[in-house]
């Protein structure tokens, strides 16, 4: 027990840390970038809004919709967004990370809500010259995985690559959400878990809730 405990506390703390290196870096972005003067709506219930001068929007299929910007940057530079019924995110995203090497991984609240969980593998920005790099987020999404890919090339024009950046961002921090229902894929594990000193009977404990908050009870809560 008292090993299970442990790594309930070892991943409770990595997923804080987490949240809170994806919410600084989103905040600045959003802060940073111009306004927006459309809004797409997909059928399948998320909306995102966008410049309509910088971006072309085009529809993939029907359930996938790409935002291209159109603006001064040193490659292409767009953000796509997937709905794929049936499938949970890291199956949905695997499709697309598959060939990776080197990615980074990390964890946190999905875009657009404070109580969905979401995923982040990120592949850095390559050293052969051409500045791609490309970042991948998925969460569970009404019985199926709403996934966003970001495709980005940076040159050597710092202010030009910021501001390409903040676009991007601004188009993920403005999705909003017609109903999105109950992630069910981790529903088990929600509750208490406690574990008592043998040599001085202290008790420790975990509460996790179903909004992903929860609280460490060791001699302070």
């Amino acid at each position: 027990m008292k090993n299970t405990v442990k790594r309930f506390f070892t991943v409770a703390l990595c997923v804080a840390m987490a949240v809170s290196l994806a919410s600084c870096g989103k905040g600045k972005n959003a802060g940073d970038a111009a306004g927006s003067d459309a809004v797409y709506a997909s059928p399948d219930g998320w909306s995102v809004s966008y410049d309509e001068k910088l971006f072309t929007v085009n529809e993939e299929d029907e359930h996938t919709t790409s935002f291209v910007y159109q603006g001064d940057s040193a490659g292409t530079n767009m953000v796509s967004i997937r709905y794929v019924a049936g499938n949970m995110p890291e199956e949905a995203m695997s499709e697309i990370t598959e060939g990776w090497e080197g990615q980074e991984r990390t964890e946190g609240f999905f875009p657009g809500t404070d109580d969905k969980w979401g995923y982040w593998r990120q592949l850095v920005s390559s050293d052969d010259g051409s500045g791609y790099g490309e970042t991948v987020i998925g969460g569970e999404y009404n019985g199926g995985a709403l996934v966003f890919d970001v495709v980005s090339h940076k040159g050597k024009d710092e202010e030009q690559n910021m501001t390409v950046s903040d676009y991007l961002a601004m188009i993920i921090d403005s999705v909003k959400y017609e109903d999105f229902g109950p992630q069910t894929m981790f529903a088990y594990y929600p509750g208490t878990y406690n574990s008592i000193d043998a040599d001085t009977g202290a008790t420790y404990s975990v509460v996790l809730n179903e909004d992903h908050y929860g609280k460490f009870s060791f001699q302070d809560e």
